[in-house]
């Protein structure tokens, strides 16, 4: 009957200090803040310092759980966010212009000074300037408000443009 006893006695004593060891891990270990991130595109290497920082455990380190929403051509990134899917979007230069449409947000950090668009074409004696795109077919995402801009500079007619 003793090493009865005994044995239901440090069972007991041994699931009071588990069940009193997660309680006290619970008040250690802070409870991470769940942050969501809507891509501009589909997971892609574009985003490597992001997949590096939730590997390498910097945004653990800074009380956040970040999830990553994929993106794609049908995305809007700023309607992700103004609608509350998302609580951060990564854009380009076109949040300007859904700013100034009435748009409810606010850039966090510039990345680029420059615009990484580009526009490439096929080497042919019919292409020497951008001019020499009217009347061509051109292929562009949704919001290259900049690429826009810059053709529109240059001087080529946009309604001449497929």
């Amino acid at each position: 009957m003793d090493k009865r006893y005994n044995f239901i006695f440090n069972f007991v004593l041994i699931a009071l200090l588990a069940i009193s060891m997660q309680a006290f891990a619970a008040d250690v270990v802070p409870k991470l803040k769940e942050v969501s991130v809507q891509l501009k595109w589909f997971h892609q290497f574009q985003f490597a310092g992001f997949y590096a920082a939730i590997e390498q455990g910097y945004f653990t380190e800074a009380g956040l759980n970040v999830i990553l929403i994929e993106g794609g051509p049908t995305i809007k990134v700023t309607e992700s966010v103004t609608s509350g899917k998302a609580e951060f979007g990564i854009g380009n230069s076109s949040l300007l212009i859904d700013y100034n449409n009435g748009s409810k947000i606010v850039a966090v950090a510039t990345l680029f000074q420059h615009s990484p668009s580009i526009i490439l074409a096929r080497r042919d004696e019919t292409i020497r300037t951008v001019k020499d795109l009217e009347g061509r077919t051109i292929m562009g995402k949704l919001y290259t408000a900049e690429l826009m801009t810059y053709l529109k500079v240059a001087g080529v007619d946009l309604k001449k443009l497929n």
